[in-house]
């Protein structure tokens, strides 16, 4: 029993997509997607493959893949995007929209004088904050732990114990919101040429 992370970052997508964004950018902790058996990167190349290739922009995965001890069952629950990362990544891809956590980004982004949703949008795929500043997608954790108690109950019910011969896996979709952060429709703005990659 679990949150749909491929879904959540499906349905984030189709949003972005059918409100006009094209150069969607993804930034995700490695770790995080190796979780959850890379059901993040999963849902993301899903969904990008119905963009025109030229549109197509490359994930930002951190920390880099090596070494793995940096990023493989990391316990810190507080991680940001190296904003040297970042910006070489803006500055090369210059994404209209970018889908991540925001805590992973909004430090790094402020450092840089990146203002949402004046220089690009934001849409946070863990959202919490539901004023409607921050557009995203809730995973809804209380139907995961309602659900996992049904099933639980109905186990007991029929007197089955143990581990199952063959497991099964119950994956909860996530709810959008609407918020400021990302405008909808979307106005495209004129793209800055780009800058050369920081060494």
């Amino acid at each position: 029993m679990t949150n749909d992370q491929c879904s959540v970052v499906r349905l984030a997508m189709q949003r972005l997509m059918a409100a006009g964004y094209r150069r969607i950018g993804f930034v995700m902790h490695r770790g995080w997607d190796h979780s959850v058996d890379h059901l993040w990167t999963a849902g993301f190349l899903c969904e990008q493959s119905h963009l025109d290739p030229s549109d197509r922009i490359p994930m930002l995965l951190f920390p880099d893949l090596h070494p793995v001890e940096a990023w493989m069952n990391e316990s810190n629950s507080h991680k940001v995007v190296p904003q040297t990362m970042l910006k070489r990544w803006l500055d090369e891809y210059q994404p209209e929209v970018i889908i991540s956590k925001a805590s992973f980004v909004e430090e790094p982004l402020a450092a840089l004088g990146v203002r949402c949703p004046r220089d690009l949008s934001l849409v946070d795929v863990f959202l919490e904050d539901f004023s409607g500043k921050m557009a995203g997608v809730r995973q809804n954790h209380e139907t995961v732990g309602a659900l996992a108690i049904e099933i639980l109950a109905g186990q007991l019910y029929h007197n089955k114990f143990g581990v199952p011969e063959i497991p099964t896996t119950t994956f909860v979709e996530g709810t959008w919101f609407d918020g400021m952060s990302c405008p909808m429709p979307y106005m495209p703005k004129p793209r800055r040429a780009a800058r050369a990659a920081i060494a």
